[in-house]
C-alpha cells in the first residue's frame, strides 16, 4: 500500500474511532436507567435491541481492526517491503485506539448485561463473540480495566462457560484460553499479567482452574467441550501450579460428598496423574531452547498431548461420578 494511502487509512480509522467514542458515550442516556430488576418482558426486549445495536457497532470496529492489520502486511512473494518503522508505530497506535473504543463500549454494556438478557440467543452470541475477541487480541488492555469492570467482565465470562448455549460456551472457552496464555507468558517473563485483579478472596487463575475442572469431571459435558476446554485448562494450570494441590483435595471431597467412595478414588487418581504430567511438562518447558519459536513449538506439542490426557481422564472418571 502506498505511503500516502496508508497514512490516510490510519487517519480515517482514528476519526472513525473518535466518532464512535462520542456515539457510545451517548448510549447510557438512552438505556442506563433501565435496570434488570425492573424490566418487564417488553422492556427487556427493548433493551436487548439497544444492546444488540451497540454490540453490532463494536463488532464492526473489530472487523475493521482485522482488515487494517491485513492491509498493512505485505503480500508474500511480491517483493514488497514491510511497512517502515513509522508506519508500524502508527498501526500499533491505531490498534490501541480501537482497543480503547471497544473497551469504552464494553464499559457501557457491562452494567446492563445480566443473566435475563443473555437468555436472548442473538444478544448472547454477539456479546460472547466480542468478549472472545477482546480476551484473545487485547488481553493486556482487559487486565488493566478497573477492578469493578474487570469483575463484571469475568462474571459474564463465567456465565458463558456454564451456559447451555453452544456458541456462548465456545466463545467463552476461546476467550479464557487467550487470557490464560497471556497470564502464562506474563509469569514466564516476570510481567504484570493479572496482578491487581482477583476473584473474591482468591486469584482469577485458581478460580477458573476449579470452575473448568469441576465442569469437566463432575458434570455431564459434551466431548467437543472437553477438547476445547483443554486449550484453556493447560495454560491456567501452568500459570499457577501452586493452586493445584488444594484444588485436587477440594474436587476429591466434592466427588465423594454423597458417599460415592469409588468416584472420589477415581477423581483423586486422575488428578494425581494429571499433576505428575504437569510437573513433567513444566520441566520440559524449562529445558526448552530459548526463543519464541521454540517455546511456541513446545507449547503446541504439549497442548496436543494434554487434550488426549484430559479426554482420557474425563472418560475414566465420568462413569463413576454422580452427575448433578
Amino acid at each position: 500500500m502506498p505511503s500516502s494511502n496508508t497514512t490516510a487509512a490510519v487517519q480515517g480509522a482514528k476519526h472513525l474511532c473518535d466518532w464512535n467514542c462520542v456515539l457510545l458515550c451517548g448510549c447510557p442516556l438512552q438505556v442506563s436507567l433501565q435496570t434488570a430488576k425492573s424490566l418487564k418482558d417488553d422492556r427487556a426486549a427493548e433493551q436487548c435491541r439497544d444492546l444488540t445495536a451497540v454490540l453490532h457497532l463494536l463488532i464492526h470496529i473489530t472487523q475493521s481492526d482485522l482488515s487494517a492489520a491485513n492491509d498493512l502486511e505485505a503480500p508474500a512473494g511480491t517483493g514488497t517491503e514491510q511497512p517502515a518503522n513509522g508506519h508500524a508505530a502508527s498501526a500499533a497506535d491505531d490498534a490501541g485506539i480501537i482497543a480503547g473504543v471497544v473497551l469504552v463500549g464494553l464499559n457501557i454494556v457491562l452494567p446492563m448485561i445480566n443473566a435475563e438478557l443473555l437468555q436472548f440467543p442473538k444478544l448472547a452470541q454477539l456479546y460472547y463473540s466480542l468478549l472472545s475477541y477482546m480476551l484473545e487480541v487485547y488481553p493486556k488492555a482487559v487486565t488493566e480495566l478497573p477492578q469493578h469492570d474487570f469483575g463484571s467482565l469475568m462474571a459474564s465470562l463465567e456465565w458463558g462457560l456454564l451456559s447451555s448455549d453452544t456458541v456462548a460456551v465456545h466463545c467463552s472457552l476461546e476467550g479464557l484460553a487467550g487470557l490464560a496464555k497471556y497470564q502464562l507468558q506474563a509469569v514466564q517473563t516476570f510481567g504484570r499479567g493479572l496482578a491487581g485483579q482477583s476473584a473474591g478472596n482468591r486469584s482469577v487463575v485458581s478460580h477458573f482452574q476449579e470452575l473448568l475442572l469441576r465442569r469437566l469431571l463432575l458434570e455431564e459435558t459434551p466431548q467437543e467441550i472437553v477438547e476445547m476446554a483443554a486449550d484453556a485448562v493447560l495454560p491456567l494450570l501452568l500459570a499457577e501450579p501452586a493452586s493445584f494441590g488444594a484444588l485436587s483435595a477440594s474436587m476429591t471431597a466434592a466427588a465423594g460428598a454423597r458417599g460415592e467412595v469409588r468416584a472420589a478414588t477415581a477423581v483423586s487418581k486422575a488428578l494425581s496423574q494429571l499433576g505428575s504430567w504437569l510437573q513433567q511438562h513444566a520441566e520440559q518447558v524449562a529445558a526448552a531452547p530459548a526463543g519464541e519459536r521454540a517455546a511456541s513449538i513446545v507449547m503446541r506439542n504439549a497442548t496436543r498431548q494434554f487434550r488426549q490426557q484430559l479426554s482420557q481422564m474425563v472418560a475414566d472418571v465420568r462413569g463413576l461420578v454422580c452427575l448433578r
